[in-house]
């Protein structure tokens, strides 16, 4: 009797945590636990695995999400999102960033979409880690760290076929916020000179 108790209170327990973990935004898959956050309305276009988790690329309704969920157990959570609204279309467009510093890992993911066929590489990250890579009209370009970096570090440039610079990614010089923290979202692409 004593036995059926303790496992029925086991059960309890179990069935208890369960729901808490639920609640808080658990799930049995990271897309699922990107979906407590973004909704059910969204298509995936791109995926960066870790050992710690996933950087999810996304495509939804308001326009592309980053969201990079954590392995928590046997469970996923959502942790931290990036949200790039369709405000700033143009030949060249930053669809994914997330950069975080974690205790199990750190990360870099960015990726482009390029509508110009006159842009035939990008080129990213700090000098001792730069990186360019060809990029597809309309398809997105994924390019990855395993450190955190910051947006101006990782210098964006979009080039031509001959690798003269086009377009760079970059804050306006006069927007900063309080204490010269500058927003990612002040971060577009502009022209380095005209190439038409």
């Amino acid at each position: 009797m004593a036995r059926r108790m303790w496992a029925w209170a086991g059960v309890v327990v179990l069935l208890a945590v369960g729901m808490y973990r639920f609640a808080a935004g658990d799930r049995l898959s990271p897309l699922s636990a990107a979906a407590v956050v973004v909704g059910s309305k969204f298509q995936e276009f791109g995926v960066v695995r870790y050992r710690w988790g996933e950087v999810l690329l996304l495509q939804t309704p308001e326009g592309p999400r980053t969201e990079m969920v954590a392995r928590q157990g046997l469970l996923w959570r959502d942790t931290a999102n990036a949200i790039f609204p369709f405000k700033h279309r143009g030949p060249i467009q930053t669809v994914a960033w997330m950069s975080a510093n974690l205790p199990r890992g750190a990360t870099t993911v960015i990726a482009v979409r390029v509508s110009d066929p006159a842009i035939a590489y990008v080129a990213a990250g700090p000098p001792s880690m730069r990186r360019t890579r060809p990029v597809a009209v309309g398809k997105p370009l994924i390019v990855t760290w395993n450190q955190s970096l910051f947006p101006f570090q990782v210098n964006l440039t979009a080039l031509s076929k001959s690798g003269r610079p086009l377009y760079r990614y970059a804050a306006q010089e006069h927007r900063t916020l309080s204490g010269g923290i500058v927003a990612t979202g002040l971060y577009q692409w502009y022209p380095i000179h005209s190439h038409r």
